[in-house]
């Protein structure tokens, strides 16, 4: 998962940033091949992308597109790339659905809802 609801993701130049950024990717092991639009992931539906990104099949195409939620199913349990960082993972904190819903709770907040 790259980015969630409201975040922004393009590729230019062979770089991903997400929100206008680089993201921090030591995984990532050579730049991206293809160019990706500036475009803003709807409500609802997060942008995924391997970590193999040159021979792999994710959002920035269009039979995958925006992964919506009720397409997402399980929860990761173990970190174990890189193998000198493999873990256990942090009991939901990072999982794509969490993350989600802090950030919906945050833009209600903000709204005053």
């Amino acid at each position: 998962m790259i980015a969630t609801p409201g975040d922004t993701v393009e590729i230019r130049e062979g770089r991903v940033l997400v929100n206008d950024q680089l993201p921090t990717e030591d995984y990532i092991l050579e730049k991206t091949r293809s160019e990706y639009p500036k475009s803003t992931v709807p409500e609802g539906r997060i942008f995924v992308m391997g970590d193999n990104r040159n021979n792999s099949e994710d959002s920035r195409f269009a039979d995958v597109g925006f992964v919506p939620y009720d397409l997402i199913k399980g929860k990761a349990i173990l970190v174990f790339w890189p193998i000198s960082r493999i873990r256990h993972s942090d009991g939901g904190k990072h999982d794509a659905l969490c993350i989600m819903e802090r950030q919906r709770s945050a833009r209600r907040a903000e709204k005053g809802l």
